[in-house]
């Protein structure tokens, strides 16, 4: 099979058919084209050059070109469903051709790469059509001495399958069929016995031994569970069957024969027996990126899978991990418009939560009870956004970029992003999230999702994707493997001549006020620092959540969050896990068997922009955090945002010169720096003066001057050499600009 790139080699008689008259197929290979996929004509692929512009349902073939079109049939499954095979039409006696999109591409090159998959699109899309087609060709030209295997929710899908098949097969030319009286033919099981192939239907039983049995009786290479979540008892009929399949699928390796597991489905209930399984499991895979086509090789593609976002299937006692992707489509992302579906959802008159499930790919909860509101939901569920671009690091690190690539350079020498990350084992079962928030309006700039990986090999990639863009500050929860990554960090970073205080987000910096000698003590060039320095300051850096900050983080900074960003999140697996909140025992969590990673890593972020202090260290101009952002989300003018740089400023020239009135005994310098704080409190917003009073900041001065005199008279006292200079200064400065609860850029 002509899957990668490379294969193309193996077939020197090989060319790409741009005079092929499936013009949905050439469609495709411009759209991969222009979203940067350079293993984009394989749907083209014409192994023998003597086929191209040969009608395999001509009546004038002779027996030679017969043979070569089912030789070519056999050996290239892209002709097949390019030239040969017909959808049974619905209205009407002539049948249409295949019509090629992203969804069904994607899980044919999935299975015979071996991947298992899943296949979620809006219903009257041609979910079911798609997989059809390659069983069909499985079934009677493209398989030997194997089995295939269909799971369903009732005896009617069961009929309405059987029924399609018939019909498909019944539409190829006589020459490819090789039907004899014996074979099956009825509404159970259809049969090939000329080549040795069953398919069998089976139906959702009603006990969970029942369909544990029924599962294991499939033992078959080829696996589709049809509508799993409206399946009675699938989360037996699945581990059932996958553990009974693992030996014949190991045959069919050896043998060189397709096997694989697709599930197909609509949307269905996150919270009942039955659909909370298959959306877990659903979940547990890589979203599908067309980047997967360049991956090179299939066992390159694997490392792939399982290194951004496949946390696997469970096979049997658990020792056995599937990888899995999910391909969840849109009409749009299937080349169908926005009118179409409003005549469509006009037609079959669907509505709320069905509606949602049917045509929008929403898995949907009756009893959750979400923190967010209906309307938070709605405005972020909308803000979903098809990835951009996808960057691929030398080490095969997936990153989904919401920047265009037209003028993305600019956008990131110019502009300012937080990278939050989530830590954990970056084992099977799960993930490492990287969330990417813009600085000026809190929308999602990008994301990645990496899970079975060395947290060596990711740590040196977060390293060299922040030496990349430098316009990047890090705030990670420290945590988990948070440490072993930071640990990471320290070391990588100095070689690169990079100070980590100013590009990781860290407690000397956020209380440098209070901690005036460790920040006397990072102001040294990090080419003096030798390889032991880090060691005392390795806790200070990264988020640590304990009791009362994780709550904080999932309750307050969540609803700011929502409030001011619900409409950029853009990014599916965030947004996800967002509307996948709920509240257990009185607080916010993830569902059980669900996940809060990228939530967590996107509210980190955002608390940074938020809440956190000196920001300008870590290299954010002043004024610049959250200034294309107004609290309902809106954005706002150039005239307030340079209205609000103008009053960063004036903070940041106030917090200096406190400290320095602080600091000083010269009265009458004293009375002058009290004057131009009197002139520059004066020359703030009403909003920003109303946090502040004069008298409040000559009170504090005052009160801090006076400790520092008794300080500086009490009685000699050698020094304990024991105390370390890290302690900082007794009496620290406190400006009461360092240590305001408001947040950034709210005045």
């Amino acid at each position: 099979m002509l899957l990668h790139a490379s294969d193309w080699q193996r077939y020197p008689t090989a060319l790409v058919d741009y005079s092929t008259s499936n013009s949905s197929f050439l469609h495709l290979v411009r759209v991969l084209h222009e979203m940067g996929v350079q293993n984009c004509l394989f749907p083209l692929a014409l192994i023998d050059p003597r086929l191209q512009g040969v009608d395999p349902y001509s009546k004038t073939l002779t027996l030679d070109q017969k043979s070569m079109v089912a030789v070519e049939c056999l050996s290239n499954f892209w002709y097949f469903v390019r030239e040969v095979a017909r959808v049974p039409p619905q209205a009407g006696i002539e049948p249409i051709q295949f019509i090629a999109n992203r969804g069904n591409m994607a899980v044919y090159w999935l299975f015979f790469n071996n991947i298992d998959c899943a296949l979620i699109q809006p219903r009257q899309t041609g979910k079911s059509t798609s997989v059809d087609i390659m069983m069909i060709w499985l079934l009677y030209i493209g398989s030997a001495n194997s089995k295939i295997a269909l799971f369903t929710l009732n005896d009617k899908l069961r009929k309405d399958n059987i029924n399609r098949l018939k019909r498909a097969r019944d539409y190829l030319p006589k020459y490819l069929v090789p039907m004899t009286p014996d074979d099956a033919d009825n509404k159970f099981e259809l049969t090939c016995n000329e080549y040795g192939n069953r398919y069998i239907a089976m139906v959702g039983q009603n006990s969970e031994s029942a369909s544990s049995n029924q599962g294991r009786g499939g033992t078959a290479p080829v696996n589709q569970f049809d509508e799993g979540p409206f399946t009675p008892f699938i989360g037996d009929a699945v581990p059932a069957a996958l553990a009974a399949g693992v030996a014949v699928r190991r045959e069919a390796e050896r043998n060189g024969r397709p096997y694989g597991n697709i599930f197909t489905t609509t949307a269905g209930k996150k919270d009942d027996r039955d659909g909370s399984f298959m959306h877990e499991l659903i979940n547990s895979g890589a979203d599908w990126t067309d980047t997967f086509y360049d991956a090179g090789s299939k066992a390159a593609l694997i490392e792939l899978i399982k290194q951004n976002g496949s946390r696997g299937i469970e096979i049997g006692d658990a020792t056995e991990r599937s990888v899995l992707v999910n391909i969840t489509m849109s009409h749009r992302q299937l080349g169908y418009t926005d009118q179409w579906m409003a005549e469509t959802l006009a037609m079959t008159k669907s509505k709320g939560d069905k509606a949602d499930r049917d045509f929008f790919n929403r898995w949907t909860s009756g009893s959750q009870h979400s923190p967010l509101t209906i309307e938070l939901n709605e405005i972020i569920r909308n803000s979903e956004r098809e990835v951009l671009w996808t960057e691929r690091s030398r080490d095969g690190y997936l990153f989904r970029w919401y920047i265009p690539k037209d003028g993305f350079d600019d956008r990131m020498a110019s502009g300012h992003y937080i990278l939050g990350l989530d830590t954990s084992d970056a084992g099977p079962g799960d993930g490492v999230s990287f969330v990417m928030t813009d600085a000026k309006d809190l929308s999602t700039a990008g994301a990645g999702t990496y899970t079975e990986t060395n947290l060596l090999r990711l740590g040196t990639y977060f390293c060299e994707f922040m030496v990349k863009y430098p316009n990047t500050t890090l705030i990670i929860e420290r945590k988990s493997s948070g440490q072993a990554i930071i640990d990471i960090l320290l070391t990588l970073f100095p070689k690169y001549g990079i100070d980590p205080f100013k590009r990781m987000f860290n407690m000397v910096v956020e209380e440098k006020d209070e901690r005036q000698e460790d920040w006397k003590e990072i102001q040294r060039s990090v080419t003096y620092r030798n390889d032991r320095f880090y060691d005392g300051y390795k806790t200070d850096f990264g988020f640590f959540t304990d009791k009362n900050s994780r709550p904080f983080i999932t309750e307050v900074v969540l609803q700011e969050s929502a409030k001011n960003a619900g409409h950029l999140v853009h990014d599916k697996k965030l947004i996800t896990e967002i509307l996948e909140l709920t509240i257990r025992n009185g607080r916010v969590d993830h569902p059980p068997g669900g996940h809060d990673d990228h939530v967590i890593a996107w509210l980190m972020a955002h608390w940074l922009l938020t809440y956190g202090h000196n920001l300008s260290e870590y290299g954010i101009p002043p004024g610049y955090a959250l200034s294309s952002m107004s609290r309902r989300g809106e954005q706002v003018t150039e005239e307030v945002m340079e209205e609000r740089r103008v009053q960063e400023e004036l903070m940041e020239q106030i917090d200096t010169l406190t400290t320095a009135l602080e600091n000083c005994r010269d009265p009458i310098l004293q009375f002058k720096m009290e004057h131009k704080l009197k002139t520059l409190l004066g020359r703030m917003s009403f909003e920003t003066r109303e946090h502040f009073s004069m008298d409040d900041l000559l009170r504090s001065s005052a009160e801090e001057r006076k400790k520092r005199q008794l300080d500086t008279v009490k009685p000699y006292k050698p020094m304990d050499r024991s105390i370390s200079m890290n302690q900082g200064n007794p009496y620290p400065s406190r400006s009461p600009f360092g240590s305001l609860y408001r947040p950034n850029g709210y005045y």
